[in-house]
């Protein structure tokens, strides 16, 4: 045999069985990295899940807020609009009964006059 063969022929005896050895493990080590993979992305994706049912969670708590504020406004505004309508009503009141008042003053000045021109001539 020559040198040649002879080098190959230990290559093959030495290294072959060494580098399917290492091919093994590393087809083991890439099948571990998926299957951490897999798993990883599970637990993402329940993760995300869960935030999202957090979220929708919170967002229907401040929905309820904000309707609960629409309705205590609309609640407020009504009762400025009644208050106001009183405050109307009274001052429509008070401004007859302001006109009443001078309207019988005045009578009241007319008929003083009218009595003393009548004492004046008699």
């Amino acid at each position: 045999m020559s040198v040649v063969a002879d080098v190959r022929n230990v290559l093959q005896d030495f290294l072959t069985p060494e580098l399917r050895e290492l091919k093994a493990r590393l087809d083991a080590v890439e099948q571990q990295v998926q299957k951490l993979d897999g798993t990883m992305h599970e637990q993402f994706q329940q993760v995300e899940h869960r935030a999202d049912k957090r979220f929708s969670f919170i967002q229907e708590q401040f929905q309820q807020v904000e309707r609960r504020a629409d309705d205590g406004f609309t609640f407020m505004q009504g009762q400025f609009q009644e208050a106001e309508r009183r405050a109307e009503k009274r001052h429509d009141e008070m401004s007859f009964l302001i006109r009443q008042g001078l309207e019988f003053r005045n009578l009241a000045e007319r008929i003083a006059a009218i009595e003393e021109k009548l004492r004046a001539s008699h």
